[in-house]
This record gives C-alpha cells, sequence and structure tokens, in this order.
C-alpha cells in the first residue's frame, strides 16, 4: 500500500519529502489490527495535499478506495480456506 501510494500520488513533489513522508503500518488493534497510511506528521503541508482543491491532491482516500476491496477479499480467502479463524479473542 505504501510503495503504491507513493507511485500513484498525484502530485509533483519538488522536495521529494512529501512521498518520501508516506507511511504503512499496522497497529495491533481490535481483532485484526488496523492498517495506516499516514503522511509525515512533522510535515505542515499534507494536510492541503489531501483536502485542497475537493481533494485532486489526495492519496490517502484513493489508496482505501483501492486497497479496502483487495485486503477483505484476502483476508476472506483465508477464512474460507481456514487458514485464518475469528473468535472473541481475535484471529488465530
Amino acid at each position: 500500500m505504501e510503495a503504491w501510494a507513493k507511485e500513484n500520488a498525484p502530485w509533483t513533489d519538488r522536495t521529494g519529502d512529501a512521498r518520501r513522508g508516506l507511511k504503512a503500518t499496522v497497529e495491533p488493534t481490535g481483532p485484526i489490527g488496523t492498517i495506516i497510511l499516514q503522511h509525515d506528521p512533522n510535515l505542515d503541508y499534507p494536510i492541503w495535499l489531501e483536502l485542497a482543491y475537493q481533494g485532486k491532491w489526495a492519496i490517502l482516500t484513493p489508496a482505501r478506495d483501492f486497497w479496502g476491496p483487495i485486503i477483505r477479499r484476502s483476508m476472506q480467502n483465508l477464512v474460507n480456506l481456514k487458514l485464518a479463524t475469528f473468535g472473541e479473542e481475535g484471529p488465530r
């Protein structure tokens, strides 16, 4: 997801900082975790890339829209193949 976002970000990155600052991590929350894609919090302008001009330069929402269905299908396939199960304590 991180590589996809960096490659598909629609802006011209004059310094390289915005692309370099895009990071994807997985936080161990809930039953399966949470994928977080974010800009470098030390940069002050990515908020404008995401929100200005009706999101013309946004990459976070497009990345979610692209990867969300792929991740859901992958998780469903793991469950269907009984490679993962979900109980009260989370995936096994």
